[in-house]
């Protein structure tokens, strides 16, 4: 499977909390939704074959990260990735289905000058993380492979590990299922 063959889209808040927890909540405040739990939208972080910006710089690495020369601050952001399959009907996109999932980092820079979301998610090459091992996803509702994973993260700093954010269950993702409360789950 050729990674830089596909195109990186984030998800806006696909994390009920995690625009608070980012700082960035404030930026998509005029954004309508139908439920406040909901993300806010899609942004590309790579676009393969796009030669005129930086989404042509191919940022994905599973051995290291590299900060920014500039400065920036670098925030950490433990993520699921999932790899999915497209489904096409007349050169629109109709079907989106999920067929691997991985640990990733979606690291951003805490960049008040950038116009657009995705100026903070690539500055180019090893500014993503992901996991070497990508699981095959039997079905993507209650009851497949992804039910038991929580997304949890440590920060090593000095040989030290520290935790950094909140161990949470992947069927806690807002696009995954409506509700998550108290443990049970609801599509």
């Amino acid at each position: 499977m050729d990674l830089q063959r596909m195109i990186g889209l984030g998800v806006v808040g696909n994390f009920t909390g995690h625009l608070e927890q980012a700082g960035e909540a404030q930026e998509f405040v005029h954004i309508q939704v139908i439920d406040n739990h909901q993300p806010k939208g899609l942004f590309p972080f790579y676009v393969p074959g796009y030669t005129s910006s930086f989404l042509s710089t191919y940022p994905i690495s599973s051995t290291h990260l590299t900060c920014p020369h500039d400065g920036s601050h670098v925030q950490i952001e433990p993520e699921i990735a999932l790899i999915c399959q497209l489904g096409y009907q007349k050169h629109t996109v109709h079907d989106l289905r999920p067929v691997k999932f991985a640990a990733a980092n979606d690291c951003s820079i805490r960049k008040t000058s950038a116009h657009k979301i995705s100026e903070k998610k690539n500055w180019g090459c090893h500014s993503k993380g992901l996991s070497q091992t990508l699981i095959d996803i039997d079905r993507f509702t209650c009851g497949g492979v992804m039910d038991p994973f929580h997304v949890a993260s440590f920060l090593r700093r000095e040989e030290q590990f520290h935790t950094y954010g909140i161990n949470s269950p992947v069927l806690g993702y807002s696009y995954f299922t409506r509700s998550y409360k108290n443990g049970s789950l609801r599509e």
